[in-house]
């Protein structure tokens, strides 16, 4: 039989199996593989998501009593598939067309790598910053106390190195627990207009105010397509509090902003609004003229006939009288 060739694997936790004699250890057992005949695998990432654990359906997320606003959030859920890379996105609504959070991304990365492999999961501290165990950082607005949030999970990379991804798990729902009557306000400027959450707005132009702060003779005004706020389209200084974007943005697209002040007493950032536009209008074709429906037509037809006939009496009444 002539001499078959190597082997080499790679599993996770970066150890590579296959040697001149194809006699490999793994947790100390050695494993002779069979030699020859076809190999099959099965693609267990094509179908299923990761398993959404924690919080569970309508559960109840702990609110910060100092600020009223989210408190610690862990996410967890269960591995699937020597999964290693994760993309974890929070919205405002269960279409994730209002997204609050984008943590990971899409292909090329960063992705979350959570520090226990076997037991992914995410926490997210008051403050809003979240680090994963390679150093890569996202940073998340506080959440709003007593409201509810969906959240979702998706593998972006898996320990062989493949390039294998999963659909996005079901969406999960929690509610961050109302906060104290007396409410602590961000530091900074508080954001006016346009509203969080608002639907419909105009892509152009577009105006943006928010509250003057102490004294302030100099804000910094950021616009962006992503809640992380990477994705910047307007990254300006202005003296007033208000700014005027005379650029166009896109149809039925979600965007954020957020402003600090930067002379003479230098701020935080403010919380992060976002908005979506309007949709994109049906088009018209020049010229095109308003079909009435039939019924219509025939009424019209009557009435003119019916006045036709009328007409036509009294003429023939003042013939006879004359």
């Amino acid at each position: 039989m002539p001499n078959q060739p190597t082997r080499r694997f790679k599993i996770c936790g970066g150890i590579e199996l296959g040697d001149p004699v194809n006699v490999w250890t793994i947790d100390q057992q050695a494993y002779v593989p069979p030699q020859g005949g076809v190999w099959c695998y099965t693609d267990t990432l094509l179908w299923n998501g990761p398993l959404p654990v924690q919080p569970i359906t309508e559960g109840l997320v702990n609110c910060d009593p100092v600020t009223g606003r989210l408190g610690q959030l862990d996410l967890k859920w269960q591995p699937i598939s020597l999964s290693r890379g994760y993309r974890v996105q929070i919205a405002k609504d269960e279409n994730f067309s209002l997204v609050v959070a984008d943590i990971g991304s899409t292909w090329g990365g960063p992705f979350y790598t959570p520090p226990n492999l076997d037991a992914p999961a995410m926490r997210i501290s008051p403050g809003g910053a979240v680090v994963d165990a390679n150093g890569n950082t996202w940073t998340i607005a506080p959440l709003e106390a007593n409201h509810d949030y969906y959240w979702r999970v998706t593998v972006q990379d898996v320990c062989t190195t493949d390039a294998i991804t999963s659909p996005w798990s079901w969406r999960e729902i929690f509610r961050v627990r109302p906060g104290l009557p007396v409410n602590t306000h961000y530091i900074g400027p508080q954001l006016l207009s346009p509203n969080n959450g608002c639907v419909g707005c105009t892509i152009e132009p577009i105006s943006f105010s928010w509250s003057p702060f102490r004294e302030t003779t100099k804000y910094r005004f950021v616009l962006a397509k992503d809640p992380a706020m990477q994705d910047i389209i307007v990254d300006a200084k202005t003296n007033t509090s208000a700014y005027e974007f005379n650029g166009t943005l896109e149809y039925d697209s979600t965007y954020f902003w957020h402003i600090k002040t930067v002379e003479q007493f230098p701020s935080d950032w403010s919380p992060t609004f976002c908005f979506q536009t309007e949709s994109e209008p049906s088009p018209t074709t020049p010229g095109t003229t308003t079909e009435f429906p039939v019924w219509i037509s025939v009424i019209i037809v009557l009435g003119l006939a019916i006045n036709i006939l009328l007409l036509i009496m009294i003429l023939q009444r003042r013939a006879v009288k004359n």
